[in-house]
């Protein structure tokens, strides 16, 4: 009888201890359910290991880790981890500020809690206070748009970045001392971009001797001025001058920027003569080479440009041209450049499928190439599987294929089975990345996961729907 009392005693005990807990926690105590103890698992976050909590913590916004970061001392630093990778882009950590990101006072939260840890901030809008930045003491890379800065509160700011891009922005204070308070003193500053600075000049820069990048962007500086950025800068690398530029800028360039290797040029046809642009290939240290045309203008300038290019025998890796119409006297200049890396081809193409194919096999040395298709034409054929494999069987050299804005183009299992066969023939060492951006109405990727991981080794596609596509279907439905 005692035996059985304290049997009884035990039972009672261990009943009132799991109602207690089943107010606590109601998952956590065994539940008997039909006659079989259905025994829950589920435990609290505190029980987690750091692992499952940063799996979690990364689906946060970064307003809501500002919330989890202050519930207690373990959860901070997980907190700091979790927004370090969540927000890495590149070699950065990216935080991003305009009109749907965060408000006003979110950002300051945030910065207040991980400033520390950004080192790329992008702001654009008048709301933004820019001395919030001011706890960002890692900050590298700087871009604002529309933004109004104050002179005294920016430039502590800005000496200590290295990549800053100003578009559109708007100075406050006296604009006679702006240029000279703002761009004195730096030491740190490696790239610099601006656009429409209501007549803010970046005087000083020639005591920088790290600048390698300048860009202008939606403006072109004055002549005496875009000479003394030259002369001064011998350091510089790349250089960019989006605008109507003349003759006299592309003399100065030859005769001032011999140690360019990237130059990035928009420009119009019949701005810049003919024979001052073949001039350009006379520097020897080219290696980059950006041109972009209004619209969509005859491939003259880039055509005219390569051909000074090969005359000198300047060995170009990487060749971009933007809306340009593309044709066969454009494609059999771009074929002679044997030691072309990239190339990017953004406009019309008016050429055959053979005279296309056969620029593949003149470049032994092109390993990425991308297409864009945002000016359809009647004489453009669609995109199929089949020119894709006759793509890839031409181009075996090739490690990535991007085509973008693509219309007509379906691959299912059976298609991809047909690309994976011609990857595979074609004795590559690396593995073939495909990369298509199309029209959601007149393109789809059905394939499995299951089928893309076994193979993922060989060949790998990613597919995306364009946001940028000018067919009558997408129009009607922006309309």
């Amino acid at each position: 009888m005692g035996d059985n009392c304290g049997i009884i005693e035990k039972q009672t005990v261990k009943t009132k201890r799991n109602r207690v807990l089943s107010i606590l926690n109601p998952n956590s105590v065994k539940k008997r359910r039909r006659g079989h103890h259905m025994i829950s698992h589920a435990t609290t976050l505190l029980d987690l290991n750091d692992d499952c909590l940063l799996t979690i913590f990364g689906n946060l916004k970064a307003i809501e880790l500002c919330h989890v970061a202050n519930v207690c001392k373990r959860f901070g630093p997980l907190a700091e981890s979790a927004f370090r990778t969540t927000h890495k882009s590149d070699q950065f950590i990216r935080l991003r500020f305009d009109e749907g990101s965060c408000t006003k006072s979110e950002l300051r939260r945030i910065i207040c809690k991980f400033g520390h840890l950004v080192t790329y901030f992008f702001g654009t809008g008048r709301q933004l206070e820019l001395n919030l930045l001011e706890r960002s003491n890692n900050l590298r890379k700087l871009w604002l748009d529309e933004v109004i800065i104050d002179c005294k509160i920016a430039k502590p700011i800005f000496q200590r970045v290295e990549h800053l891009q100003l578009f559109d922005c708007k100075f406050v204070g006296n604009r006679s001392d702006i240029s000279k308070d703002l761009f004195e003193a730096y030491n740190n500053l490696e790239l610099l971009m601006y656009s429409s600075m209501e007549g803010v000049r970046p005087y000083g820069l020639e005591r920088n001797y790290k600048l390698a990048t300048l860009l202008f962007r939606n403006c072109v500086p004055s002549l005496s001025s875009f000479i003394q950025f030259l002369r001064f800068n011998k350091q510089l690398l790349c250089l960019g001058i989006p605008g109507d530029i003349t003759d006299k800028y592309v003399s100065g360039i030859i005769k001032y920027g011999k140690q360019l290797t990237h130059i990035f040029l928009f420009v119009k046809e019949g701005i810049v003569s003919a024979e001052t642009f073949e001039r350009l290939g006379n520097l020897k240290n080219l290696r980059k080479l950006n041109i972009r045309s209004l619209y969509l203008c005859p491939s003259k300038s880039a055509t005219t440009l390569i051909d000074g290019a090969l005359r000198m025998n300047i060995p170009l890796s990487c060749l971009e041209t933007h809306s340009f119409a593309i044709d066969s006297t454009a494609l059999r200049s771009i074929s002679k450049l044997e030691t072309l890396v990239y190339l990017n081809l953004g406009g019309r193409i008016y050429c055959s499928k053979t005279e296309f194919m056969s620029l593949l096999v003149s470049l032994p040395l092109l390993n990425e190439i991308i297409l864009t298709f945002a000016y359809p034409s009647p004489n453009n054929q669609d995109m199929s599987v089949i020119i894709l494999i006759t793509l890839i069987e031409c181009g075996k050299q090739l490690n990535r294929i991007e085509l973008i804005d693509v219309q007509k183009f379906r691959i299912n299992e059976e298609s991809y089975a047909k690309l994976l066969e011609v990857v595979k023939s074609s004795g590559r060492k690396e593995r073939l990345s495909v990369i298509f951006i199309g029209c959601k109405f007149t393109t789809s990727y059905e394939v499995s996961n299951a089928i893309q991981r076994n193979n993922q080794m060989y060949l790998k596609i990613d597919y995306s729907i364009s946001t940028s596509c000018c067919c009558k279907n997408c129009k009607s439905t922006l309309t």
